[in-house]
């Protein structure tokens, strides 16, 4: 009996040895291991997150640039029927801003049920064109006003793709570029942006890229060069800015260029300062 229980004593004893020290060593090396393994992770996976980024980016850009293809192509059919450019605004006799360059060319964009219902006797937020101006309503296509109507005016085509939510969805990331600067001819009713900005074939830019624009796509009202920083996306001031990164702008003659944060405010300012002084002149009334 005594044998039994020295033998069960030492059965204890062996079950409560401590870890030798190649155990305390493997434990040690398990525990590295997964610390390591754990640093790779984070490094792929903020990589991974890098690169998607990256990737979202570049392809918001592009479809920022289809957008300004599109409107490069109505500006273009636009002048071979009126032999202009459409100017960025429309005024009345008395100077009151009447219509925008984007109304103008809704026919050109097919925005042919839009442009019929748009009342161009009619101030452009006036009383038969207030309804038009309406924020899309989230069951957009429930409602008689809508369905078909807001979905042809194109709103979506004057907005960046990367637009953030807390934009109004009615308000334009496409602005023309209207030069104001003192000694610029002028004629009645004595206000910039109401001549053709431009020729076909120049190099000029016409139409460039706002962030955050509080600009509704059928106000005629756009950015003037005298108010503008050239440094891409200046948190400052306005400034040709967008939700990608890189910004495009559109010359006349139907190209893009592209800018981002690197490029220089002096390049910036010399491209968009390379305006005929006939951009600031005026033309047409309502």
């Amino acid at each position: 009996m005594r044998e039994q229980d020295q033998t069960s004593a030492n059965a204890d004893q062996v079950n409560q040895t401590p870890p030798t020290t190649g155990q305390s060593w493997k434990l040690r090396f398990s525990l590295r291991s997964l610390l390591i393994g754990s640093v790779v992770v984070s490094w792929l996976l903020a990589g991974l997150a890098f690169l998607i980024r990256e990737a979202r980016q570049d392809a918001l850009l592009t479809q920022c640039q289809n957008n300004l293809r599109q409107i490069a192509m109505a500006l273009h059919n636009y002048h071979d029927t009126h032999k202009a450019f459409p100017p960025a605004i429309i005024y009345a006799p008395d100077g009151t801003p009447m219509h925008s360059w984007r109304v103008l060319i809704a026919p050109f964009l097919v925005q042919n049920a839009f442009y019929d219902a748009y009342d161009f006797a009619d101030v452009w937020n006036g009383p038969t064109n207030q309804w038009l101006t309406d924020e899309v309503p989230d069951d957009f296509g429930s409602g008689p006003k809508y369905g078909t109507m807001l979905f042809d005016a194109g709103y979506f085509r004057y907005r960046c793709p990367g637009a953030r939510r807390s934009q109004n969805r009615m308000c334009t990331n496409y602005v023309m570029l209207i030069d104001d600067r003192p000694g610029q001819p002028n004629g009645p009713p004595n206000q910039p942006g109401s001549a053709s900005p431009a020729q076909p074939g120049d190099l000029h830019v016409i139409v460039l890229e706002i962030a955050d624009s509080d600009i509704h796509w059928m106000e005629p009202r756009d950015v003037l060069l005298s108010e503008l920083s050239f440094r891409i996306n200046d948190p400052t001031a306005r400034s040709p800015s967008s939700f990608h990164g890189a910004v495009c702008v559109l010359r006349a003659d139907g190209t893009i260029e592209v800018f981002d944060e690197t490029t220089a405010a002096e390049y910036v300012k010399r491209v968009l300062r390379r305006l005929r002084p006939a951009l600031a002149g005026v033309g047409q009334e309502a």
